[in-house]
Order: structure tokens, then sequence, then C-alpha cells
């Protein structure tokens, strides 16, 4: 193709990015974890609400999975066959529909897409058991995504069928969390060892509301279940970033530190903040940046003090400045968050379907 005079991907501008995007990475993360395919057995048929519900060897067991179907190194398509089932209530900013219909498709199976017009529709004419008895009638899975949490706990009640959260409100998005802990642990797999090194603990800074914010919330979930691979998480963003009364318990109780940058430095200001913990961060996860708080020179500013090597994570693929800033970069690790999302679902669907 190359000798071609018709243009071919091969001439696509290729960005820079971090070193977790490496081909090999997943193949070294499914190699640094011992098989346990049993641990997997209890999702079968299982719905998918809260990071709380899953603990870690089970995850360590998804990632293995995943990067199996990363690497080549497993190709099976137990969803042949198989229908599954799209209700948004809620428009996705995301790429997750995307990639929850990519990892479906890749595995065999085919989609119900609802229309966001007859998404909205069923919210406001159809009664909960009403949605549920359709999903379940027509489809084997269903993915659901709701405007708030209550709605979410009213719909699952009524459904036969396996049930994942594509995020509910202000509360969770877990297989987001899940391809975040995936893109972590393909850069720095010695992170799942029962003692991990201590050189390579994660300094992580987070930019968001981790009381309003789903992604967020659902990560620090997640991280609470490998508290022993975290040193630190400093939260910032904004002046009044703190935890709620109930998270702070879970993630100290699991072991986790978290503080708010605006404790760690009182009376300085955002910019201030970052300046001050961005260099010593090996993970940037980006939720949100207050716009008052932070101008596009702040954060070329920011962008300069940042660790070499380190990793920065955006929720909205690229919808903040900051990591716009970084598309063409070695700190740009939300390309392929974005990819191994996929993976990570395809696992997921795997076991739920109790083809692992």
């Amino acid at each position: 193709m190359s000798d071609s005079r018709i243009p071919g991907p091969e001439s696509a501008i290729i960005p820079r990015q971090h070193v977790c995007a490496e081909p090999d990475r997943a193949k070294a993360l499914a190699e640094a974890i011992r098989p346990r395919a049993e641990a997997l057995h209890a999702l079968r048929d299982r719905h998918v609400l809260s990071m709380k519900d899953f603990d870690a060897e089970t995850l360590k067991q998804l990632f293995r999975l995943a990067a199996e179907y990363e690497s080549g190194a497993q190709q099976q398509q137990p969803a042949r066959g198989r229908i599954l089932s799209n209700v948004y209530f809620d428009p996705s900013r995301k790429h997750t529909r995307l990639s929850f219909n990519s990892a479906w498709q890749r595995l065999g199976g085919s989609e119900l897409n609802f229309e966001p017009a007859l998404d909205d529709d069923f919210r406001k004419r159809h009664a909960p058991m009403e949605l549920a008895e359709i999903c379940s009638s027509y489809s084997d899975i269903a993915i659901l995504r709701t405007r708030h949490r209550e709605e979410m706990d009213e719909a699952v009640r009524y459904f036969r069928l396996p049930l994942i959260n594509a995020g509910n409100g202000s509360d969770e998005h877990p297989t987001h969390a899940m391809a975040d802990l995936y893109t972590l642990f393909k850069w720095r797999p010695e992170l799942l060892a029962d003692e991990p090194p201590a050189e390579s603990r994660l300094h992580i800074a987070m930019a968001g509301d981790p009381q309003t914010t789903p992604s967020l919330r659902s990560l620090l979930f997640g991280l609470a279940q490998f508290p022993r691979a975290v040193e630190r998480i400093v939260l910032f963003g904004h002046m009044k970033t703190r935890l709620a009364v109930d998270q702070q318990a879970y993630l100290e109780n699991a072991g986790l530190k978290v503080v708010a940058g605006t404790e760690l430095h009182p009376g300085k200001s955002i910019v201030a903040v970052a300046r001050a913990i961005l260099p010593e961060s090996d993970l940037v996860y980006i939720c949100y940046l207050h716009p008052m708080h932070a101008t596009r020179m702040d954060m070329l500013d920011a962008v300069n003090h940042m660790k070499p090597g380190s990793m920065v994570l955006n929720s909205e693929v690229q919808d903040e400045t900051f990591p716009q800033l970084l598309n063409d970069s070695d700190h740009n690790g939300y390309f392929t968050q974005a990819r191994g999302s996929v993976f990570v679902r395809m696992a997921l669907f795997s076991a739920i379907l109790g083809a692992v």
C-alpha cells in the first residue's frame, strides 16, 4: 500500500502519548497477573452498579482478561446471538456509548439502540417496571444511564437480566473507573503486587468535585481496593473541593490518604496550589477546572510545572483546556484510556455472560 499514490492511513499524524500507550503494555500486564478465572465467576448474570461491589482480585482478573483481548491473546466471541439494550435517559458527553457498542460488537453481539427522543419518551411515559420488562424481554444485557441515582435504584429492582450502570446522575460511573485503573496498571503493573515498590506508589492530583462527579467518585472507590498502590491523593481545581463525610470514612477505612490542596497550602489561590502539587504528581486526573480560577495562561504555566513522565487522564477525553494542551505530549494518557475502555468492557461482558 505504501507504493500506491492513493493516500493511506500510514500518512496519518500520530500524536505523542504517554508510555502506557506502547503496544506491549497490555501483554506485560496480562503476564503480571496470575490467572484466577474463578474470581470472575461471581459476575455471571450479575448487575454492575458500583465500584464498591468489586474487590481487588475480581478487578485484577478483569484487567488480565482485558489485556488478553487487547494483545490478541483472547479472541472468543461469547455475545454471538445475544442482544444488548442501550437506554440513555441522560445523554453521555463521553465516549461511553460508543465504547460499550464497540466492545459488544467485537464479541459478536448486536444492539437495540434507543434513540435519545425515545429514551426521553420512555422516561416520561413508562414506569420503571415497564422499561425493565421491555429490556428483559428483548435483550440479554442492558446498559442504563439515568439523570438521578433514585431513577437507577428504582429501575434496577425490576430487571430480570444483568444491568450495567453507565452513569446514574452525580453518583457513579463504575466502568469508566475500571478503564482508568486498567490504564494505570498497564503503566505500572508492579502496583498490583501485595507490597508495591515504594518508588512506584502513586502521587495523584485530582481536579473536580468528588461529591458530585461520577467518574471521580467511582475512581476513588476503585483506588480504595488498591490502597498500597497510592501514596497520596490531593484534590484541587476549586476552592471548596472536599470529600463528603461518608466518602472520607470509606476511603480512610480502606487506607487511602486523601487531602485537599487548599489544606496543604492554606490561603493560596488554586493556581498557586496547582503549581505546588503538579511537580510531585505522577497522575493528574482532570474532571473539571473552574474557568474563573484558571486561565489559558495558567494552564500553560501548569504544563511547564508537570513532573517528567507523569500522566494525565481526563474523563471527558479532551473537553478541558489543560488536556487539550497535552494532546501531543508524553503526558497524554486519555487517548489510550479511551481505547482500553473497549477491552475492559469486553472483559466485563464476557464475565457476565459466563464465558471465562
